[in-house]
């Protein structure tokens, strides 16, 4: 029986091997995500989520903290990306399983909202994320 843990990374090692499962997954080349990541000053390890299976990195999906102002408010806003699962790894609900646990540490650290830009839109909504405006 496969052992399943969902977490953020703990190390460089594991940011590394992250890239190769995005590099694997999109269609964006691997130098892509580590300029997006390693010139970011606000890069916390914290908002890049895992799902690991038997010590292997399967699944990941990024977090961009992100502080706009609508109004006179300044909203703290949760950016969905780069959600990846190696393809011997789908079927499995690994990126939801995820989604979910980012939707969690969403409310818990006063975010205000999330988004994400997608064309799967049933993918997302599986997990609470639906289009907006809301279609009736």
């Amino acid at each position: 029986m496969e052992t399943i843990h969902i977490r953020t990374i703990h190390s460089r090692k594991e940011l590394e091997q992250i890239y190769d499962v995005w590099d694997t997954v999109l269609p964006r080349g691997k130098s892509f995500f580590q300029e997006r990541l390693e010139y970011d000053n606000a890069y916390s390890t914290d908002t890049t989520w895992i799902a690991v299976i038997d010590g292997v990195i399967a699944a990941a999906v990024q977090l961009f903290t992100l502080r706009i102002r609508f109004g006179s408010l300044e909203l703290k806003l949760g950016g969905i990306g780069n959600v990846s699962t190696l393809p011997e790894y789908r079927k499995r609900g690994l990126a939801q399983r995820i989604l979910r646990r980012q939707s969690e540490f969403m409310k818990q650290n006063g975010y205000d909202l999330s988004l994400l830009n997608t064309n799967i839109q049933s993918f997302y909504e599986q997990v609470g994320w639906f289009s907006y405006p809301k279609k009736v």
